[in-house]
């Protein structure tokens, strides 16, 4: 699957080839990406094989990203996000700070996410129980826990990755730096000019730089959680378009996100909505 999307690059405009300098701890394992951009690309996938893809299967793809499996090898692996916010059994409802339904990142006042409820009970346990058979085509890999301030997604990408700080799972979210690296910008901004923003796009004094989020497909409308942290205790979120950090007990939704497998085959599809990828292992 990710050799028929690196191809599939070369004449699909929506897919970019991104570069990076090397972090503390990638190396130069990790210097060279293929993403998803714009504001609607073609990046859907049905985890069923064949057939009528339901609401509940539908994932969209964020790109072929390098990344280290629990061998401590690199390879280029498909990372998935929800299409739309997975709402289980234990959502809740009522009068919340940000948002009606959804979870707390944490219970406790801590951005820690190896201790994070809603890493261990709500993604790791009952949405990893929840998708069945499809828990075959997921890895388990590295995901990166170093926090990052505001700043540019070049910058943001660096600091999630500095440090030691590291968690091996098949469940996570996708990072701040995915969110700002799936923008294609606009007629105004380049997609490059967005890149070197600051990733507050549409907030305060960078409210001319609204291109940036408009034009970017991880810019939805509902707020969600990021899996990067921030100083003093606080969680990236997506909200109202703009991405901002918070207290990790706000109640807000969540899109969980995961690598496929390096077995698994692309089948079938175009990646619209009504036409979504078919893979299977």
């Amino acid at each position: 699957m990710s050799d028929y999307l690196i191809k599939l690059a070369q004449r699909d405009t929506s897919i970019i080839e991104q570069s990076h300098e090397e972090t503390e701890q990638t190396g130069k394992n990790a210097t060279t990406d293929y993403r998803y951009v714009g504001k609607d690309p073609n990046n859907y996938v049905c985890l069923k094989s064949e057939g009528t893809c339901s609401e509940d299967e539908l994932y969209r793809i964020v790109g072929v990203i390098p990344t280290e499996g629990e061998d401590g090898a690199y390879k280029n692996r498909v990372k998935l996000i929800k299409a739309s916010e997975y709402v289980g059994e234990s959502a809740l409802d009522g009068a919340i700070t940000l948002s009606k339904k959804g979870y707390k990142w944490s219970e406790t006042s801590s951005n820690v996410w190896e201790n994070a409820t809603l890493n261990t009970e709500k993604l790791n346990q009952e949405y990893w129980e929840s998708i069945n058979e499809y828990q075959n085509y997921i890895d388990k890999v590295k995901w990166y826990l170093n926090e990052t301030d505001s700043g540019n997604i070049t910058t943001i990408y660096k600091n999630e990755r500095g440090g030691t700080k590291y968690f091996l799972k098949e469940i996570g979210l996708i990072y701040l730096s995915d969110y700002g690296y799936a923008t294609n910008g606009g007629s105004n901004d380049s997609r490059d000019k967005c890149i070197s923003y600051d990733i507050n796009w549409g907030w305060h004094a960078n409210a001319n730089h609204l291109e940036c989020s408009e034009n970017n497909w991880l810019a939805l409308k509902g707020d969600y959680w990021f899996i990067t942290s921030a100083p003093n205790n606080k969680v990236w979120t997506h909200s109202y378009q703009n991405a901002w950090y918070v207290v990790p007990s706000y109640i807000l939704g969540i899109r969980p996100s995961f690598y496929l497998k390096t077995e698994v085959t692309y089948l079938s599809g175009t990646g619209e909505k009504q036409n979504p990828f078919h893979f299977s292992l």
